[in-house]
């Protein structure tokens, strides 16, 4: 009967963790071209908080691994799509964004011809972004040519990392767990 419950409890603290955190995990790949927010963020590095209200962000292009290695001669048919609680208010675009559009909950740049194989981070323009809760702001499609002249769809998803903080209910859940795990241990010393 030990057995029986011990096991059951570890079951249940695994299921309770992986509920309130998520059981999947990122690939660990990284991307050909990759964006970012500033402040606060890097080419594929770990989500940042926006504080609640609207922020400011810069967003960036990385293309340091762009197929051929070289970098990207143009960036076109970028989709970036806001979801939940998080949305783009307003979109101000640098000079080398040719034709963008800011329409509801989805940023197109149909093109951005200003580069000559920059092979390293640059802006693309300044967007505002409203925190009223949870929810993320993804890539959903684009493509680059190369700086060896092939037409190359960029590697997806990728997540312009925006989160918040776990909610009461995330931290609910993990506490309820750790307890389980405390009380199952504290059984097995009884006995």
């Amino acid at each position: 009967m030990k057995i029986t419950s011990r096991t059951l409890a570890v079951v249940m603290t695994g299921l309770v963790l992986s509920v309130g955190f998520g059981a999947g995990s990122a690939s660990a790949v990284p991307v050909d071209v990759g964006f970012y927010f500033i402040p606060g963020g890097s080419s594929g590095g770990a989500p940042i908080t926006p504080p609640t209200g609207t922020t400011n962000y810069q967003l960036w292009v990385d293309d340091s691994n762009a197929v051929g290695g070289f970098g990207a001669i143009s960036i076109s048919d970028i989709k970036i799509v806001s979801n939940a609680g998080l949305s783009m208010n307003t979109w101000a675009p640098n000079s080398n964004v040719q034709n963008s559009n800011l329409s509801g909950n989805t940023l197109t740049i149909t093109s951005e011809l200003g580069i000559i194989l920059t092979a390293g981070a640059f802006e693309l323009g300044t967007i505002n972004v409203v925190n009223a809760g949870v929810g993320d702001i993804t890539l959903f499609s684009g493509d680059y040519l190369s700086g060896n002249s092939i037409l190359v769809t960029m590697t997806l998803p990728q997540t312009l990392a925006l989160v918040t903080v776990p909610e009461p209910g995330t931290l609910l859940l993990l506490g309820v767990g750790l307890g389980g795990l405390g009380v199952l241990n504290r059984r097995s010393r009884e006995s």
